[in-house]
């Protein structure tokens, strides 16, 4: 089996996910503690059907509660690898919200969402695990906020 046959025949899924940033005296990230015990951004699959960003919305309120929230920009996709009964390609499409209102976390606890926390986008930098794919992100929001200190 040649390389690109072997890609081919691999699973794929394609997930959307968010980051939501919020004012308080500096900037803050909601982290979310998953079933891997790292700290990391809401995501999950893309339904049959539903639009990236829909699905991206739909994520962060099954995984945290939060409904007030509006759209600021893309983040673009990141690519990964994993396995669970064999390797799986992965491709997650990511959006930067931010917060409109204040509302408790309701966690998904079922789908093993452990805990939630605000962190500033500094201290972040220290906090989230899966380095390779969510410190650019970090990165994008920062350089976005930095560009739009007015208006998000």
């Amino acid at each position: 089996m040649t390389l690109a046959e072997y890609l081919y025949a691999m699973k794929q899924e394609h997930s959307a996910g968010g980051m939501i940033l919020r004012k308080k005296k500096t900037w803050e990230v909601l982290v979310i503690r998953d079933m891997n015990d790292s700290w990391t951004f809401p995501k999950g699959l893309i339904e049959p059907g539903e639009k990236a960003r829909d699905a991206a919305i739909r994520e962060i309120r099954e995984e945290t509660g939060l409904t007030q929230i509006r759209y600021c920009r893309d983040l673009g996709s990141i690519d990964y690898q994993y396995r669970r009964n064999g390797l799986i390609r992965k491709t997650v499409a990511y959006f930067l919200f931010s917060l409109t209102g204040a509302e408790p976390f309701k966690l998904q606890r079922e789908e093993g969402i452990r805990a939630a926390r605000w962190v500033t986008l500094g201290r972040a930098v220290g906090v989230v695990g899966y380095p390779d794919t969510n410190l650019p992100l970090l990165e994008k929001a920062a350089a976005y906020v930095n560009r739009n200190q007015e208006s998000t």
